[in-house]
């Protein structure tokens, strides 16, 4: 319990050092519980995961993510309850988290809805939703088709219709609507959703798609504030704030200085989510120091150093990516993070390579290349920002 406690209040360096505890299970062991344990089993292996997801190797994630795998299997042969749709829920998000869209959207594509639980289930087919609308090999006509079939599936669930609505809003963004009128603005505003974090996850993805390809939105202003009020806080609600994050500072209008301040006030964040995001909120406000002139690259590097050493989040991945600052050939060591499935480190390091050389183009474009190269293991907020900083 230590570790998923430790997490909860925001103390992942003690969550850390539970998991490599000899006190703690590991996945392979607490497979092996039977009886009512198994409740807390999904749960354990999920938290655990958490803090492999930023300390561990790829290995040990994907141990992870098949241990889940596995719970929700034994909850399908021993039915206990909601398990099997609990335990998928994690499963799905575990691998979005993993940036593993093709692997979250099979997991939701396998679920079998029962229709006994439906304000459990919607969390399933809202995640499906958002694993097809944040893959860049899907088209807008995946996305809609599954979200159709999402409605279909809850139309006599009235308590679930504003998840479906903010659904909707977002697919409305998407259809080249410029912006959302008075009344769509004031309806996001009152509706209360069985599973906020879920579709706030989901306009987001859209605003940042419409900008990413091209289209555009005139009402992100207004819309901030309305996702904004759908983060609780806790841990659980992390992937939320740091993609709303992410799209506000991309959304700065290629002005450096203005980005600088999007960071600033990122890091200034008190809530508990923000925490496992504060290492790349330290890179890009290194990165950021550079292009505005306020730092040279090898003072950026010394004060970023000190940043990730002094941080309990600062993962190996994340020291790893000093280098980029002063390597003569940075686009290689995105490269070798690529290379070793660290996917989210090697991005943040490329973001960070972007920045600090963005007097030689040559490298920006060699970088790019990089990261454009796994484009599909991306969330739009994510290519946004590398469209802003390389073109």
């Amino acid at each position: 319990m230590s570790v998923g406690s430790s997490i909860d209040i925001g103390s992942w360096q003690q969550a850390h050092a539970a998991v490599k505890s000899e006190k703690i299970m590991g996945t392979e062991k607490l497979l092996e519980i039977k009886g009512n344990l198994m409740y807390w089993v999904p749960s354990f292996i999920f938290s655990q995961g958490l803090v492999e997801m930023n300390y561990g190797s790829w290995d040990s994630q994907m141990t992870s993510l098949s241990g889940l795998h596995s719970m929700i299997e034994q909850f399908k042969q021993n039915p206990m309850g909601p398990m099997a749709t609990l335990t998928t829920d994690l499963a799905i998000e575990y691998a979005l988290i993993l940036h593993a869209p093709v692997k979250a959207g099979d997991i939701a594509a396998a679920y079998r809805f029962t229709g006994e639980k439906p304000d459990r289930e919607i969390r399933i087919a809202l995640l499906h939703v958002l694993t097809c609308l944040q893959r860049s090999d899907l088209g807008k006509d995946e996305f809609l088709k599954i979200l159709k079939k999402t409605e279909d599936q809850f139309k006599q669930n009235p308590e679930l219709s504003n998840d479906i609505n903010w659904c909707r809003m977002a697919a409305w963004i998407l259809e080249d609507a410029r912006t959302l009128g008075p009344k769509r603005l004031q309806f996001l505003k009152e509706a209360r959703c069985a599973a906020p974090d879920i579709s706030a996850r989901i306009m987001t993805a859209a605003v940042a798609r419409a900008f990413a390809t091209g289209t555009g939105f005139e009402s992100e202003k207004e819309l901030y504030p309305l996702i904004d009020v759908q983060v609780s806080g806790n841990t659980v609600s992390g992937e939320l704030w740091r993609q709303l994050t992410v799209l506000k500072i991309a959304r700065a209008g290629r002005n450096p200085n203005a980005m600088l301040r999007q960071v600033k006030e990122g890091l200034n964040e008190s809530r508990f989510c923000a925490i496992p995001f504060y290492p790349k909120l330290c890179m890009m406000k290194s990165g950021l120091d550079v292009m505005t002139g306020r730092a040279t690259p090898k003072d950026a590097e010394k004060m970023l150093k000190y940043a990730l050493e002094s941080s309990a989040m600062a993962s190996d991945s994340d020291k790893a990516s000093l280098e980029v600052i002063s390597s003569a050939n940075p686009a290689a060591v995105v490269a070798k993070l690529m290379s070793e499935n660290r996917i989210v480190p090697a991005y943040w390091c490329g973001i960070l390579g972007i920045m600090t050389h963005q007097k030689n183009k040559k490298q920006v474009i060699e970088i790019a290349k990089v990261i454009e190269d796994n484009d599909k293991l991306l969330t739009w907020d994510e290519r946004l920002l590398l469209k802003v900083l390389s073109d």
